[in-house]
């Protein structure tokens, strides 16, 4: 360990306060927080068949297809669809989202003016997709929510007839661009341009630990599994490095998969490469790695899930998550997580670290539970006696060291 081996300084305490043709709608006129119109063009944003990958189902019918019938005003490019097979045959079928989004609203009851249960979707750039008549509550599918990010393919619902006006079971599917109602095709590639229209869905989606070859990265998927799966992880998600898991890090040199988080918030699950060992971190603990200076080097690779800390005196709960050279720990009483640093790589099986410094004086004094508590600031750097001084806050008062 560099540095001068003066011994720790005295503790200064704070205490801190701590799918069949013959049906359709008869009428669409959902009481909807915004006011769309209409513009005859066709869509550019990339849309999937808004059902389970490989499945048929036929869009439009009289009274069914753009501007027909009910599919007037704000709906006017509106389109039923049906599963192809008997007339009940989509009846409970998965209605999936039709490309990457976030949920932005969920109606409140099975009439919404006629929509019934419906859900929308935020794509991003002024672009809205929204599924009507769908048979339950949308949320009791899980991490469906408004907020929740969802990835093409995601379960939001199953096909029904809510609403109080549809004439038998469908799916009623919209797209909005900028509030205005815009033609969806091509879907999955197959252009909607007669009616009614057969398409077939390929509208499958990333797998946790897919890779972009369709093979499966087996560390990850278990890693996934472990950490209780889609309710707790969410699926998985763009977020700059693309949905698939991907290189990223030092020199690219770990895998990772980001997700959108379901009870867990939106989180990453890691592993350096050739290695049998992944971890998942998410929430706070996730947003202050990803957002701090330097992370990889200051902290390196995350080498533990997150668990919950010990309770501290000040009765503060939280969690925790290891990393090379320290760990971020989240207080639950102030929302805010802060990392406790050193200045090499910590073996935790057998942590051995100079209790001289920040991180080795507290961790050997208890952690959380200890006479310290969480931390509640930053790890700082000054001068002191006309030396390099660091300090840090925590609950139960200042810890500071003149080595790193």
């Amino acid at each position: 360990m560099d540095g001068l081996e003066q011994p720790i300084d005295e503790m200064e305490i704070t205490t801190v306060e701590t799918g069949s043709l013959p049906y359709g709608d008869a009428a669409d006129t959902a009481e909807d927080p915004e006011i769309f119109s209409i513009e005859s063009s066709s869509s550019i944003i990339q849309l999937w068949c808004p059902w389970t990958s490989g499945q048929t189902w036929i869009g439009g019918s009289p009274g069914s297809y753009f501007g027909e019938g009910y599919h007037t005003g704000k709906d006017y490019y509106a389109i039923d669809f049906n599963k192809q097979g008997t007339a009940n045959a989509d009846d409970g079928e998965s209605i999936c989202a039709a490309a990457d989004g976030t949920i932005s609203f969920i109606s409140t009851d099975n009439i919404s003016g006629g929509y019934g249960w419906y859900v929308r979707i935020d794509h991003g750039n002024g672009w809205q997709t929204l599924y009507a008549h769908l048979k339950y509550n949308p949320t009791i599918n899980p991490g469906v929510k408004v907020g929740q990010l969802v990835t093409h393919g995601t379960c939001i619902g199953k096909c029904g007839m809510t609403g109080g006006t549809s004439t038998g079971i469908h799916l009623h599917f919209c797209l909005y661009k900028d509030g205005v109602s815009k033609k969806p095709s091509p879907m999955s590639g197959q252009e909607i341009n007669r009616n009614p229209t057969t398409l077939v869905s390929n509208n499958s989606p990333v797998l946790p630990g897919q890779c972009k070859d369709g093979s499966i990265d087996s560390v990850i998927k278990a890693c996934f599994k472990s950490n209780g799966s889609v309710s707790n992880v969410g699926t998985p998600i763009e977020n700059g490095g693309g949905l698939y898991v991907h290189a990223w890090g030092p020199s690219n040199s770990w895998w990772v998969q980001d997700f959108n988080g379901g009870s867990f918030g939106k989180g990453i699950i890691i592993k350096k490469k050739h290695t049998t060992n992944a971890y998942c971190i998410h929430g706070v603990i996730w947003d202050k790695y990803s957002h701090m200076t330097d992370a990889w080097n200051k902290l390196g690779l995350v080498v533990s899930n997150e668990y919950a800390a010990t309770r501290s005196p000040w009765k503060t709960n939280g969690t925790f998550s290891r990393f090379e050279k320290g760990t971020i720990y989240y207080n639950s009483r102030t929302g805010k997580a802060y990392p406790v640093l050193y200045s090499s790589t910590i073996n935790w099986n057998n942590p051995k670290v100079n209790t001289k410094t920040i991180c080795g004086y507290y961790e050997t004094h208890g952690g959380t539970g200890g006479s310290y508590g969480f931390p509640i600031g930053e790890r700082t750097k000054g001068k002191k006696k006309g030396l390099t001084y660091y300090s840090q806050k925590f609950e139960g008062g200042t810890i500071g060291s003149y080595i790193y």
